[in-house]
């Protein structure tokens, strides 16, 4: 696995430097502080015991999402002589404006239309 920016970059950087400028400027998040969120793992752990529909995150899940990590770029600079770019988020942002959404179903007028065809 390869880390492709050169420079490490948090959840919120993501979230407030791309998904915010890539059309979802209303988004709203909520961030949790680490204690709060790791007692409430707590307490749904002991619900857990009467329901087993409530997703199960130990300690271990939770503190992947808090964690900051630093990513290093040089495993894949040694193998293959690539670098990343400078600023992988403006990059993504400017990636982003200038591609087009792509529907995975068809609009209901190229079905009718598809279906006048076969008449």
């Amino acid at each position: 696995m390869f880390n492709l920016s050169a420079e490490g970059i948090t959840q919120q950087e993501y979230i407030d430097e791309f998904i915010r400028k890539t059309g979802y400027e209303n988004l709203h998040v909520v961030y949790i502080p680490y204690w709060l969120a790791r007692a409430g793992t707590g307490v749904l752990s002991a619900v857990r015991v009467f329901n087993s529909k409530i997703p199960n995150i130990d300690n271990r899940r939770l503190a992947s999402l808090y964690r900051s990590v630093g990513a290093n770029s040089e495993a894949i600079r040694a193998e293959t002589g690539w670098q990343p770019r400078k600023n992988l988020l403006e990059t993504l942002v400017t990636e982003a404006q200038g591609s087009k959404v792509i529907m995975l179903y068809p609009s209901v007028d190229t079905i009718s239309n598809l279906a006048t065809l076969h008449k």
